[in-house]
């Protein structure tokens, strides 16, 4: 999904969520994964549920930021997934000093 997620400087925990069902094998769910966050980011939960994995991201600094997960089903598919994140301070961004 090319699509960014803009947040501001500072949200926190804002819930987020991927269905890799599109990527594995019929009933395949998320057995592991490994995430790879810019130092921009901080994930503050992870969760799976079958194919889907849900987490909590906070807002640490202004910028392009990006989140990679990669993720292995339980057949043994292998997927990457990157979460695309553009990072605002929201005095700047209305023109405050």
């Amino acid at each position: 999904d090319p699509s960014t997620e803009i947040m501001n400087v500072g949200d926190k925990s804002v819930l987020q969520s991927i269905d890799f069902s599109q990527y594995l094998q019929p009933l395949e769910t998320v057995s592991s994964y490994t995430t790879t966050v810019s130092n921009g980011l901080t994930l503050t939960s992870v969760t799976t549920s079958g194919a889907s994995i849900r987490f909590s991201v906070q807002a640490d600094l202004a910028g392009f930021q990006q989140i990679l997960f990669s993720v292995t089903g339980s057949a043994g598919t292998k997927v990457n997934r990157t979460l695309n994140f553009n990072i605002v301070d929201s005095t700047s961004a209305l023109g405050n000093p």
